[in-house]
């Protein structure tokens, strides 16, 4: 095993022992500056580099493979950890160098100066003969790049000299060209030297030059013109891949980790680096496309349609393709440069450009098949990710994929390259399939299918069956561990974008542990510590409905939950919670524990707000300020209209649950809630009035007289608000209920509650906010509140409210009374006060209390007659006719009236009218004794 080496140029073993080896061979066998040439040398040069790749591979630093075309071995590095190894060997052969005596000592930085003067004194071409035959073509490339220009140069040139002599094959000989052009680019952009760049530009269009087989003539030096056309094909290809390295914006490009191995390798006595690039970087680009031209004029036709068999070193390209595409590119560089894209062969290779695949068009083009054996590295090259993620954008394309399971494999193989894209692509497929399925259950069973039904059960079974196992797969192997590793932004788009297309009506996420995790993590959340964001919708993702109600049940106990919930809701997912919150208000209103809670009638308002408070509403301990503008939740009238009837629905289906038990706390809550809407509503619609007459006058209108666009948008959301009321009262699913529940609420001497007369009195004033409303509603509409009302037990009072029946007999008086609330009964006893009936109404009602006889009968008697005390005082304040004493005896006659056996306290109820009266308390007790006398 490889330890990788931290500091290149350090001592180590390999340095030892390659010294030794140098200097017996340079003792021995022969002195090494004295091979200047290759010729008469290539058994001495061939033995040292055999010796180098011995040590190599005795220190596992290299790798010999099978060369492809020939029975030799190539040396090839052994991974990442050996590079830094290779890059001390090379620097160490390089600082022992033969031509030393043309530069003073003072050259090498301190960084290296331990190393020199160790090896014996090595020409150039045998250290470039190491380099190339012993696994260091990748550090002799990057010391070409980025070593000092007075140092590179002069292997800039050896390299030239002797390429042809280290490999005779042109196809071992291309890479190694194109390798040391591309490195002569990066070394403009690395040490930008003028004058360096000049001369090494020289050198590289003699390199050009030496090597290419740019002519006719040179070309036909290689036998058969199947090879003529590889050849072509492989320059063509090479060149333009050092041009598109060259010509991409050298302003990006980073340095390499390793450069300052190289770049530290002797003190800086060049002249001044230049911060303009692009001047050299053109120059030889110009170069490079002269060249590329003499190659140009070599290409038939019968050599470009060959193109298209052969195979290119990119994956699903032939040369033919793979030359297009890079022709392409390079024009579209070139654009942007007017010297360069006026040169000729820019413009004959046109065609080629026209013709250029993209990968995704070429990837388009694959069976599924051959698409998965792409992905999945069958087609024996190794897939970048940016080729993958092409492949993996054209697979989630193809819908047919999320059915099969070896597509399903392939995807989750490489879900560490799927990103939210992928998860909206399910997610939208996932939505077609509960439209279509929907679609589907709408059009129903035609007769045929009827007909046939008995006989293709079993097939229909097997086929939903198979279904579900699809689709199970395609959320458990991909779509969940997919969005696991979304961070918290990409999860709430993911999880909006499903509840937009309803997945969820037809698809179960939730995981067997769900309800476990979820109580255990509301039962740890701790209001001190950052809200777990992630895990919350991990949570949402399973069951957003569930987990939400859960967060409201925890935000009721408590005001700095509430808080937490809603900065929450508004601030961080507003758009993901309007999906949801109405399911809060739905789980609330049908729970009697929840509705007791001291903080529920604030929260349950504030879900009746929803929509508001998640567009921005707030309401500070001084005012309530009104988002009239698309805030972060901007929405519609529709949308409004919905989500009120929503809550009004939850709050017809709670009458309806508490009526039916008679809870009649749990009813109080919910009349109060109404009562609180009814106000909240006239406050929202007057706070939004005056914003908008604030913002009139900030922004004034244009000259045309237009308004402006935030005025016209805050109108827009007034006119909205201004809406709620009607649209409440319009509600018939809650006026039914209501209608209902004070029916239920209707009382008798028998059943008289305190409770009950309470709970009733509030869904009456709740009804009467409505009433005057009710008038004007269209006939069709009224119809059908009659309608209701002919079916109910108790209809007295709404025949009196619906059909304005006056009747004024006492016997009608008296039902009315004995069902009704306090406000109900204040207002008939001031009628009877009127019309002087009082005395004979009350007689009635103590006569029909003592029939019944019960305690329910003489508590209701008591609470009837204090609503008549107090129609008595208001009547005292108008009628002036009468002196105060006759008022008195008046009251004293009507409390005779009383059952015997409760006047005593409905006398003491009296009495306070003494005092107003001026009755002493002598003459009171002696009316008190005529009483008792008059008693039979």
């Amino acid at each position: 095993m490889i330890t990788e080496k931290e500091h290149p140029l350090d001592n180590c073993q390999l340095f030892v022992q390659l010294r030794k080896f140098l200097h017996e061979y340079a003792q021995s066998t022969k002195i090494l500056n004295h091979i200047i040439y290759w010729s008469g040398n290539e058994e001495h040069i061939k033995s040292i580099c055999d010796h180098v790749v011995g040590l190599l591979l005795e220190h596992e630093l290299i790798l010999q493979v099978p060369h492809g075309k020939h029975q030799d071995l190539v040396a090839r590095p052994n991974g990442p950890a050996a590079m830094n190894h290779l890059r001390g060997l090379l620097v160490y052969l390089v600082l022992n160098r033969a031509n030393e005596q043309f530069l003073g000592d003072s050259q090498w930085s301190a960084h290296v100066i331990h190393l020199c003067y160790q090896l014996p004194a090595i020409p150039q071409l045998m250290t470039i003969a190491i380099a190339l035959n012993c696994g260091l073509q990748q550090p002799l490339e990057e010391f070409l790049a980025c070593g000092p220009r007075w140092l590179t140069f002069q292997y800039f040139e050896t390299f030239n000299e002797v390429l042809s002599h280290i490999h005779v094959n042109w196809q071992d000989t291309l890479p190694l060209l194109f390798a040391a052009l591309k490195a002569a680019g990066r070394a403009i952009v690395n040490h930008n030297l003028p004058e360096e760049n000049k001369r090494l530009l020289r050198q590289m269009a003699s390199m050009l030059q030496r090597h290419l087989l740019d002519s006719d003539r040179r070309l036909k030096t290689l036998p058969r013109a199947s090879t003529r056309r590889i050849y072509l094909a492989k320059v063509m290809e090479q060149l333009l891949e050092v041009l598109l390295d060259t010509l991409n914006d050298p302003q990006k490009r980073e340095k390499p980790k390793c450069f300052a191995i190289y770049s530290q390798m002797s003190v800086d006595i060049s002249a001044s680096y230049s911060n303009d690039h692009v001047t050299d970087l053109r120059l030889f680009a110009l170069i490079l496309l002269d060249s590329l031209q003499r190659i140009f004029h070599l290409i038939s036709v019968d050599t470009f349609m060959h193109w298209l068999e052969m195979p290119s070193p990119r994956l699903l390209y032939s040369y033919q393709e793979l030359i297009c595409s890079q022709t392409a590119e390079l024009l579209k560089l070139v654009q942007s440069d007017e010297e360069l894209k006026q040169h000729s062969v820019c413009k004959q290779m046109q065609g080629f450009a026209e013709a250029a695949k993209t990968l995704e068009q070429r990837i388009a083009e694959l069976t599924i098949g051959e698409l998965l054996a792409f992905l999945d590295g069958d087609l024996g090259d190794q897939v970048t990710n940016e080729q993958a993620l092409a492949g993996l954008d054209n697979l989630f394309s193809r819908f047919i994929a999320f059915g099969n399971d070896e597509c399903l494999e392939t995807m989750a193989n490489h879900l560490h390259l799927l990103t939210k894209k992928h998860a909206q692509i399910i997610i939208n497929y996932l939505g077609q399939v509960v439209l279509s399925k929907m679609v589907a259950e709408d059009e129903g069973i035609s007769v045929t299918e009827v007909n046939h039904e008995d006989d293709e059960d079993n097939e229909q079974d097997e086929i939903l069956s198979n279904e579900e196992e699809e689709d199970e797969g395609l959320l458990n192997m991909v779509l969940r561990p997919l969005f696991m590793q979304l961070n918290v932004n990409d999860k709430i788009e993911v999880l909006l974008l499903r509840d937009e297309q309803n997945v969820t009506k037809g698809f179960n996420f939730e995981a067997p542990d769900h309800r476990e995790r979820r109580i255990r993590f509301f039962n740890r959340l701790d209001i001190n510590k950052s809200f777990p964001m992630d895990e919350f919708l991990v949570l949402c993702y399973e069951n957003a409905n569930k987990t939400w109600i859960d967060f409201s049940r925890l935000a009721v106990t408590h005001t700095r939950f509430t808080r937490l919930f809603w900065r929450l809701a508004a601030q961080f997912c507003p758009k993901l919670t309007a999906f949801h919150i109405s399911a809060c208000a739905d789980d609330f209103l049908m729970d009697e524990i929840l509705l007791q809670k001291p903080n529920a009638l604030r929260f349950l308002l504030y879900l009746y707000g929803q929509r508001q408070i998640l567009n921005g509403l707030y309401i500070s301990s001084r005012h309530m300020r009104i988002s009239l503008k698309d805030g972060r939740c901007p929405y519609g009238k529709e949308q409004l209209k919905q989500t009120q009837n929503q809550f009004l629905e939850a709050c017809a289906n709670g009458l309806a649950k508490f009526r039916k038990f008679r809870d009649f706390p749990s009813l109080q809550i919910i009349f109060r809630l109404l009562l609180m809407i009814t106000v909240s509503e006239k406050h929202l619609i007057f706070q939004g009035a005056r914003q908008l007459t604030t913002l009139e006058k900030e922004q004034p209108k244009s000259e045309a007289g237009d308004d402006a666009d935030d005025v016209k948008m805050a109108r827009h959301y007034t006119n909205m608000h201004a809406c709620l009321p009607e649209w409440r009262l319009n509600h018939w699913s809650l006026i039914s209920q209501v209608i209902k529940t004070i029916d239920a609420l209707r009382w008798d001497l028998a059943t008289f509650e305190e409770v009950r007369v309470n709970t009733l009195e509030m869904a009456v004033q709740y009804w009467g906010h409505g009433l005057s409303h009710l008038m004007f509603l269209n006939g069709e509409f009224r119809k059908r509140v009659l309608n209701l009302v002919s079916k109910l037990t108790h209809k007295d009072f709404w025949i009196v409210h619906l059909t304005e029946d006056s009747s004024n007999n006492t016997r009608c008086v008296l039902r009315l009374l004995t069902q009704s609330t306090a406000s109900e009964a204040t207002k008939l006893f001031t009628k009877v006060l009127n019309n002087h009936t009082d005395c004979a109404v009350v007689g009635e009602l103590s006569d029909a209390v003592v029939k019944v006889n019960r305690e329910s009968a003489f508590r209701a008697f008591k609470y009837l007659f204090r609503q008549y005390l107090i129609a008595f005082r208001n009547h005292t304040r108008i009628d002036k006719t009468c002196t105060k004493r006759q008022h008195w005896d008046h009251l004293m006659a009507v409390v005779a009236k009383a059952p015997f056996c409760i006047r005593n306290e409905i006398t003491e109820q009296a009495s306070a009218f003494a005092v107003r009266f001026d009755i002493d308390i002598q003459t009171q007790q002696r009316t008190k004794s005529l009483i008792d006398k008059e008693m039979p």
